[in-house]
């Protein structure tokens, strides 16, 4: 069941993605275009977080990764709770460590392309999407 919604959630997302990744800024209604589906993807990148469930438990200090750097879920904690803070590029750098460990890892692809996308990496977060 949770696999389910973890896979329409990405599928959500790179749909909604897609017309803001290749949308071309030319006239008015292009650009009012581009913005409604770069909304509409935010929207879908923040649902896609929430279906994650990386907010269970308290915010993680780099204190904390330190004493057990090789547990994944809590560096995915990490990475959430430096979004959370605003330091995106932050939560990129834990994301792609995590990647180097286990590169197989779709939970962790998924929130590193939201990342990206929100770093505005478009090419890098077409790529993990």
């Amino acid at each position: 069941m949770r696999i389910r919604r973890f896979v329409a959630a990405a599928i959500g997302v790179m749909l909604l993605c897609a017309p803001a990744l290749w949308a071309q800024t030319g006239d008015t209604e292009e650009v009012s275009q581009q913005t409604s589906s770069s909304e509409q993807a935010e929207q879908a990148a923040g649902q896609a977080l929430d279906i994650l469930e990386l907010d269970s438990g308290p915010p993680v200090t780099y204190a904390d990764v330190l004493r057990d750097p090789d547990n994944i879920e809590l560096n995915l904690r990490f990475a959430r709770t430096r979004v959370n803070e605003g330091n995106v590029r932050g939560a990129a750098a834990t994301l792609e460590r995590i990647l180097l460990i286990d590169p197989d890892l779709a939970q962790v692809r998924l929130f590193y392309g939201v990342v990206l996308y929100r770093l505005e990496n478009l090419d890098e977060a077409e790529k993990e999407f």
